[in-house]
């Protein structure tokens, strides 16, 4: 006789429901349902407004106008929170139970227009407010220095460190993910500006490469030796023969000939395709792009970090083309815009 097994009614169809819903998920995914995930440390969610506005950074003698020393009071304020967030830093957890936290660990201040032009730029922002460079650009998504113009309102932390979006989207955003990625825990803490996430890595800044890589924000030809063979614009199509828009530019060059990358960037795209051929798709600052096809050799692969000048292919006739030559793009925020405009001698 074999012996029953005892299962009370009201529980056993949610058994099977729960043993037919296990057999249909992959092997792989079994032990996902089956582990229980890690707990995730709580999300900070914060809105920029609600943050203290520095009007103005300057000193003010104590002795001067009642009103302008009062809006003065905010930066220093900001100043005694900034020391302070440093000493704690530096403190034992007895030590910090007893000291009293910053004011506030965020402030705000709205870029002014610069007549000197080094006050409110990168430089100037970062060294009056005392400010870590990874800390400033990061939390405030600068891609690079020419990025911040004025009327942008800037957020200024009390804790300095790297602010890496849980969402990259520029070209030093990919690069921070690849280098710090690793070091993000369940128990990294995180914190939400207004819909932006970030993973707020303390005590860290750019390193030496990182800031190389922020910095470069000039733009070169993509090719040693080249003849303009077509333009940016509308043209009659040398292999359809119909008059329509050209995206970017034709150079001619011998096949075989480098290929340089025009500016540092995240190789995005490795491809082919029957119009391009061989194409690559290179990430820079400011959701700029830029574009080189009918190559007839790749010489990086997708999410490489590629710096200004740098080889990432040859010159071939790969796809729709009639002859060796370079067909090369620059795009800003998905739009086609004339090379020429934005680099010199083409």
């Amino acid at each position: 006789m074999k012996p029953r097994i005892f299962c009370p009614k009201s529980i056993l169809p949610r058994l099977i429901v729960f043993a037919l819903a296990l057999f249909s998920i992959a092997p792989e995914e079994k032990a996902a349902v089956l582990e229980e995930e890690p707990e995730i440390r709580r999300t900070e969610y914060l809105k920029k407004s609600d943050f203290i506005k520095i009007e103005s950074p300057k000193y003010i003698s104590p002795h001067g106008d009642e009103q302008i020393r009062k809006i003065n009071e905010v930066f220093q304020q900001y100043q005694k929170d900034l020391e302070t967030g440093r000493r704690l830093r530096n403190m034992s957890e007895s030590q910090k139970a007893r000291t009293a936290p910053p004011s506030s660990l965020f402030y705000r201040y709205e870029v002014k227009k610069d007549p000197d032009n080094y006050l409110d730029t990168f430089n100037g922002l970062y060294a009056r407010f005392q400010q870590q460079q990874g800390t400033l650009a990061t939390i405030n998504r600068i891609s690079t220095p020419s990025a911040l113009k004025p009327g942008r309102e800037i957020i200024l932390p009390i804790e300095q460190g790297l602010y890496i979006p849980l969402k990259p989207e520029s070209s030093i955003d990919f690069l921070l993910h690849k280098e710090y990625f690793s070091l993000i825990t369940p128990e990294t803490k995180k914190i939400n500006i207004d819909g932006t996430e970030f993973y707020f890595l303390a005590d860290r800044n750019f390193s030496g490469t990182d800031i190389a890589f922020f910095r470069d924000d000039s733009m070169m030809l993509p090719l040693s030796k080249k003849i303009l063979t077509s333009p940016f614009g509308y043209r009659t199509s040398p292999i359809s023969g119909k008059w329509k828009f050209h995206a970017g530019i034709d150079l001619a060059a011998p096949e075989g000939s480098d290929v340089f990358a025009c500016k540092s960037g995240i190789v995005t795209t490795v491809g082919y395709n029957s119009t391009y051929g061989n194409y690559i798709i290179i990430l820079h600052n400011e959701k700029k792009t830029s574009l080189y096809a009918h190559l007839s050799k790749t010489l990086v692969k997708k999410g490489d970090r590629v710096t200004t000048g740098q080889v990432i292919g040859l010159v071939g006739t790969t796809g729709a083309s009639t002859g060796p030559h370079l067909h090369f793009e620059v795009r800003e925020n998905g739009n086609p815009t004339d090379p020429g405009r934005l680099i010199p001698n083409i």
